[in-house]
């Protein structure tokens, strides 16, 4: 049998230029959360069902790499095949790696590029100086490429797959009833769980999915499946629940879009997991409106510890009109109520320059955010990706240009953030932490937190996740 190919999966990191020093090494202060790659991970579950490849995972983000020391890993491996997922804040790193890293390698690798980025633009692929992408979820499109690469065959048949032909960028169709099930699993065994964290507990944890896409089109939203929604079999993720257990995982973050949509099958599933005594903890996000007490109560026995929500305004106006969600103050309030009355946590996801705010509607999202009783918050600027529906708004409002891309991944441009008629940016960035700290420092949320701190270890675990919160 010949040699096997090697094949390495990149997880680059964003370079906020605080928090990292691209070429300069890592500082010590880490990231609020560190998550698993879980899309890479599928993909290594995709290519180990090829006999004739193998495959390693580099997260630069959970490693803390610098450029030198990725690049020293590389060489060292010497693949032939390397691949990179592309979200948007990310295009200026994977830029780097493959003009710094790659294309300097004798022999060079072939260099492929995926994720919600290439899937909005694919033509970004010949700024990056990638060979080929691929758009959407490319488990069995790269498998079917390899298959036909490893061939010598033609490979430019493969569903999904971007590649450039005299100059020109093609995309191939790619069929929208990929059936969920006969996905592979995620190849966990391809990072080490030590190297990730999340702020809610201290624990080893992984990510899961139950259902891929939403049927929502929030204003903001890039993720390549909208309009989609697609269920795995109820049998095959108490399978994986189980696995993940075998492992040794305490804690899986369930990243569903939105994990209650099907309200049975949310009933369904717990009673499995319930029936099963699988006793592991988990959490989801979801929409308030998709809630309800009894719902939660049986979320709360099967092993849910946490529920996100996804609040973004204290405005109603500016939820219904602008962002699309007719969901009102008052069903937040309740909503959140009966989450922390079922004995879950509560996180809340809130923007900061939504369009049309005024530094009026930004005082008032803090407000609400502090009335509310929720365990965690988040506030973060409104980044126009690809593919939402902002960023064509930004586009016809002249805020953005149609080649702003090509400059955030040369590093010409920082990642830009969507700024409402009236405000500047430097004022957005001092309100989303001033946010961070008004919700926070309260003296009623720390004697709260304090109150429901149980070991030694869980106190240093709430000390670190402040820290990191409020740098």
């Amino acid at each position: 049998m010949p040699n096997k190919k090697k094949i390495i999966l990149i997880v680059p990191y964003f370079n906020s230029g605080k928090a990292r020093k691209w070429n300069e090494g890592v500082e010590d202060d880490k990231d609020f959360e560190c998550y698993p790659p879980l899309g890479l991970m599928y993909l290594a579950g995709s290519i180990n069902r090829l006999n004739n490849y193998e495959v390693r995972i580099l997260d630069v983000a959970a490693n803390r790499w610098s450029l030198g020391q990725l690049k020293e890993v590389v060489y060292k491996e010497a693949p032939d095949i390397v691949g990179i997922t592309v979200t948007s804040p990310v295009l200026n790193t994977a830029y780097n790696i493959i003009k710094d890293i790659l294309l300097p390698m004798v022999p060079r690798p072939l260099i492929i590029v995926g994720g919600p980025h290439i899937t909005s633009r694919p033509e970004d692929i010949e700024v990056l100086g990638a060979d080929y992408g691929f758009v959407g979820d490319a488990e069995n499109s790269l498998h079917s490429f390899l298959k036909d690469y490893l061939g010598n065959k033609d490979s430019y048949s493969a569903p999904g797959l971007v590649s450039i032909k005299d100059g020109k960028v093609f995309v191939n169709p790619r069929p929208c009833d990929d059936r969920i099930d006969d996905m592979p699993l995620p190849d966990r065994s391809s990072v080490d769980p030590k190297l990730y964290y999340f702020s809610i507990i201290d624990c080893q944890y992984t990510l899961m999915l139950t259902s891929r896409g939403c049927p929502f089109d929030c204003i903001y939203c890039g993720v390549p499946n909208k309009g989609r929604y697609m269920c795995r079999q109820i049998p095959d993720v108490i399978d994986e629940m189980k696995g993940i257990k075998s492992q040794g995982y305490k804690y899986i973050n369930i990243c569903d879009d939105v994990f209650t949509l099907d309200r049975k099958r949310t009933v369904d599933l717990c009673q499995e997991i319930i029936g099963e005594h699988i006793n592991i903890k988990w959490g989801c996000a979801t929409r308030v409106d998709l809630l309800d007490p009894e719902l939660l109560k049986i979320m709360k026995k099967a092993g849910c510890l946490d529920v996100r929500l996804g609040v973004e305004t204290g405005c109603e106006k500016t939820r219904r009109q602008i962002l699309g969600k007719n969901i009102s103050n008052r069903h937040y309030e309740e909503g959140i109520r009966n989450i922390k009355m079922a004995g879950l946590l509560a996180v809340g996801f809130f923007l900061i320059g939504v369009p049309g705010e005024t530094k009026k509607d930004i005082d008032q999202t803090v407000r609400f955010a502090c009335s509310l009783p929720l365990d965690y918050a988040s506030f973060n600027l409104v980044v126009p990706l690809p593919g939402s529906r902002l960023y064509k708004t930004a586009l016809q409002e002249g805020k953005i240009s149609q080649g702003i891309w090509k400059e955030v991944a040369r590093g010409n441009l920082k990642l830009p953030s969507y700024v409402p008629d009236g405000l500047d940016s430097e004022y957005l960035e001092k309100a989303s932490r001033r946010a961070m700290r008004m919700f926070y420092m309260r003296p009623g949320y720390l004697f709260y937190q304090l109150s429901q701190i149980s070991s030694i270890k869980d106190f240093a675990h709430k000390v670190k996740t402040a820290k990191s919160l409020l740098q």
